[in-house]
């Protein structure tokens, strides 16, 4: 009989761009204008994705209100306002 060798198929689909999973996630024209204002005031005019892990690493590193302070997205918008705390933070999060 003949000798085959097996063929490894070709993997469809685009190739892996990092090592962490990709995160979706809806955001309103507004929230979206807002984040674009602020990314643009940033002396080194941060991508999206790099403004929005900023404001995450701002948000997280403040002390916890109590429960009701407000709804997430006006947490977020008031944390976008609190110029003091964002202009502290540089390039990829340092300080």
């Amino acid at each position: 009989m003949f000798n085959k060798k097996a063929i490894p198929k070709k993997r469809s689909g685009r190739l892996a761009t990092g090592k962490d999973p990709s995160r979706t996630f809806r955001l309103s024209d507004e929230f979206m204008a807002n984040l674009d204002g602020w990314a643009a005031q940033q002396p080194d005019k941060p991508s999206r994705s790099e403004a929005i892990r900023r404001l995450v690493e701002i948000g997280l590193s403040k002390p916890q209100r109590p429960q009701g302070a407000g709804s997430g997205p006006e947490k977020a918008l008031r944390a976008m306002d609190d110029t003091e705390d964002l202009q502290k933070i540089g390039p990829k999060g340092k300080k």
